[in-house]
């Protein structure tokens, strides 16, 4: 009886497909298109966190905004290398239309990283005398699209999480060390997770209509 239930719901699903019943799933284009742009540039992420996590980030970000954008982007570096090379102390839209007219982008995009301070938690537990480490880091990341016209703020967009991470180490007298040399190892999951959302506006959606 149950096998009779089961295979008249199935026709019903299929009867209901075939005849247009059910919505097919439709693409959202993203809500900014890079291509207005021709060319973008990118200034590398900064970030507060120890090891080579500016480096890592900036990777992850690229394959983020460029996942469903097929545009040109020009890795322009460091903002002070970038400040430098057109004589300017600050960011400002004087400062985003040379950077503009020197590298020949109509965008500029750049943000920030800041990573809290890891927050140990000890337990002990007294039945097997053993000590059980769990640490959390808060991190809070910033993105802006600068058009080189007018250096205005074409988009923005930010985010927060909180993450366990990896690498912890316990030395005698309860004293925590972080080994945040690999940054991969260390706020993969964490870094991977707050760039997909903070850069949702950049890639194709899907929705049924």
């Amino acid at each position: 009886m149950k096998r009779q239930a089961w295979l008249f719901l199935v026709g019903v699903i299929l009867l209901l497909s075939v005849s247009g019943c059910i919505s097919p799933r439709v693409e959202i284009p993203p809500k900014i298109d890079l291509r207005e742009y021709e060319r973008v540039g990118i200034i590398s992420l900064t970030s507060n966190a120890e090891g080579n996590l500016d480096e890592f980030v900036a990777q992850k970000f690229l394959e983020a905004i460029t996942e469903d954008q097929k545009v040109g982007i020009i890795e322009l570096g460091e903002e002070d290398s970038v400040l430098l090379s057109v004589r300017r102390r600050s960011m400002n839209p004087d400062t985003v239309r040379a950077i503009g007219e020197k590298y020949s982008v109509g965008a500029v995009i750049l943000g920030n990283l800041e990573i809290s301070d890891v927050r140990p938690t000890l337990k002990l537990s007294s039945l097997v005398k053993h000590i059980g480490v769990k640490a959390e880091v808060e991190a809070f990341m910033t993105a802006k699209l600068l058009e080189t016209e007018h250096g205005a703020t074409a988009w923005t967009g930010s985010d927060r999480d909180t993450e366990t991470v990896a690498g912890i180490t316990i030395f005698p007298g309860n004293r925590v060390f972080f080994d945040a040399r690999d940054a991969e190892e260390a706020y993969g999951d964490l870094v991977e997770s707050l760039i997909k959302r903070v850069t949702a506006d950049f890639r194709v959606t899907y929705e049924r209509r």
